[in-house]
């Protein structure tokens, strides 16, 4: 009987634990030269896209780059992002809120808008392709050189 009570105990007290407190905590620092060498930021998948640069700061990155449109002269493409967190389901991702787009110098806009989605879309490859499958992010903090993100599997 006194078996049966501690297994029940234990049991439960096993259950009362959310599974998110029995996961592992990781943490992945990704320097800004390891982002640059990403395949998909020094190969981008737009044959439109080349010279590809992520600058990390404080809080932010900017992406810069040249955007040759067929019949159009090569355009400097200059985006900056910053990381908020976004619950998908069960999970928590890191969403990339463009702040600053601009062409030339002058507003983004129009034709330009899908090279903006290649540079962001290369940027959350160079990160989620080290975090592995089915991740939940805690935190990302993007200092002068660096990106830390806190998640679980």
């Amino acid at each position: 009987m006194l078996k049966k009570i501690s297994f029940l105990v234990i049991l439960v007290t096993v259950l009362a634990f959310p599974l998110s407190v029995l996961a592992a905590q990781n943490t992945l620092t990704v320097t800004e030269s390891q982002i640059n060498g990403a395949y998909r930021v020094s190969n981008p998948a737009r044959r439109t896209v080349s010279e590809v640069f992520v600058d990390l700061q404080d809080g932010q990155a900017t992406i810069t780059g040249t955007v040759t449109l067929r019949g159009k002269q090569p355009a400097s493409v200059h985006v900056v992002v910053v990381p908020k967190l976004v619950t998908s389901g069960s999970r928590t991702l890191i969403d990339w809120t463009v702040t600053s787009f601009t062409v030339n110098g002058k507003a983004g806009s129009g034709e330009y808008i899908e090279a903006r989605n290649a540079f962001t879309s290369a940027l959350r490859r160079a990160i989620s392709s080290q975090l592995g499958r089915r991740y939940s992010v805690q935190s990302i903090v993007i200092a002068d050189d660096t990106i830390t993100v806190t998640y679980t599997h």
